[in-house]
C-alpha cells in the first residue's frame, strides 16, 4: 500500500484518481482492521478570527482581574483558534467579520453492517 500526504488539496487527489481511473475507492479503518465504502460531503469549517477572540476577551476582562491586552498582543490569539464545524450559532452572512470560513470536501466511511469483537466488546462498523 502506497502512503500519501494526509493534508491534501482537492488537485492532488484528483491526479491521484485520474492515474487510477479503474479502480474502486475505499477508506482504511484501522480500528477494524478492514475497508468501507466512502461518501464525499463538501462542508464548511469556521475559525474566529484573532480580532474576535481579543474583543471577547476584553469584554470577559470586565468582570474578572485579567490584564489588559492591546492589538499589539493579538499574535497570542492567532494560536488559540482553530478550524471547528461549523454549528447552528455561526452564521456566514451574519459572522463573516468575526469568523473565518473555508471550505473542504469532507471523507467518510460508509457503514458495512459488519461486527468484529475485542476484548473490550463488539464493534459495529
Amino acid at each position: 500500500m502506497n502512503k500519501i500526504n494526509i493534508k491534501m488539496k482537492a488537485k492532488d487527489l484528483i491526479k491521484i484518481l485520474e492515474q487510477n481511473p479503474d479502480m474502486d475507492v475505499k477508506i482504511y479503518n484501522g480500528v477494524v482492521d478492514d475497508w468501507m465504502d466512502i461518501s464525499v460531503d463538501t462542508i464548511r469549517l469556521v475559525k474566529e478570527k484573532p480580532s474576535f477572540v481579543l474583543k471577547m476577551y476584553n469584554l470577559s476582562r470586565l468582570h474578572s482581574n485579567l490584564p489588559p491586552v492591546g492589538k499589539k498582543d493579538i499574535k497570542f490569539f492567532k494560536r488559540g483558534s482553530s478550524w471547528e464545524f461549523e454549528s447552528n450559532y455561526v452564521d456566514y452572512e451574519r459572522d463573516k467579520k468575526e469568523y473565518s470560513f473555508k471550505k473542504i470536501l469532507l471523507i467518510q466511511g460508509i457503514r458495512r453492517g459488519k461486527t468484529v469483537f475485542d476484548r473490550i466488546g463488539s464493534i459495529n462498523y
